[in-house]
């Protein structure tokens, strides 16, 4: 599976992308919003954990811009500065979930359950395999 992270600051990326690389998948790590369309646009990835605080960037509007160039990327938003309101809006936005800690939700969203089938199962989202957008949380 190949991972997006995106953070300013280089020690959560860092530390983010060897969570993700020890769990056996491939960690892709940019340290803005321009960077992490970038990546996209280079190749397709299964998911992304993403910052809600990038610098002088909103976290919020980049996941919007993430979602329109691919269309079904599995999203979490994590912060140092997370509220239940922030992680609402980011839910409403298309996150898949939404956690206070970069460490955290890295382990827990990519053995969970709920993780979407199509992340599980390898198969991939990104700009060349473009499909409607899927379900980001099964029903309970």
């Amino acid at each position: 599976m190949r991972v997006l992270i995106v953070d300013d600051e280089a020690s959560i990326r860092k530390t983010t992308a060897l969570a993700v690389e020890t769990m056996g998948h491939e960690a892709v790590a940019a340290p803005s919003g321009a960077r992490a369309r970038a990546a996209l646009a280079e190749g397709p990835f299964d998911a992304c954990f993403l910052d809600v605080k990038l610098g002088a960037e909103d976290g919020l509007a980049v996941l919007e811009q993430l979602l329109a160039a691919t269309p079904g990327l599995a999203v979490v938003m994590f912060t140092a500065y997370a509220n239940i309101a922030t992680a609402v809006e980011a839910m409403r936005r298309g996150a898949f979930d939404s956690s206070r800690s970069p460490s955290r939700p890295t382990k827990s969203a990519l053995s969970s359950p709920r993780w979407p089938k199509r992340v599980h199962s390898s198969s991939v989202c990104g700009p060349s395999n473009r499909s409607s957008p899927t379900r980001r949380r099964p029903p309970i």
